[in-house]
């Protein structure tokens, strides 16, 4: 399995910073499943599935867990 999936989220300017991550040493885990790549419009898509994440400001988990990813350009 790769284990190179990694997932970060961080708040937006003007917030309090709050950053998380998924971090394995505490349990969390990245899945990323890609569902179909079209090598003419040169676009791929897929999900990815996160447990939960940590920051130094505690831990949080994400409704749904599994979120949509798509990229408009792979090159």
């Amino acid at each position: 399995a790769d284990t190179s999936a990694r997932a970060s989220l961080q708040e937006e300017a003007g917030g309090s910073g709050f950053y998380f991550t998924a971090d394995a040493a505490q349990g969390d885990t990245v899945t990323f499943t890609m569902e179909a790549h079209d090598v003419d419009a040169a676009e791929a898509w897929g999900t990815f599935t996160v447990t939960g994440m940590h920051g130094s400001d505690g831990a949080i988990q994400l409704e749904p867990s599994s979120l949509p990813i798509w990229c408009p350009v792979v090159g």
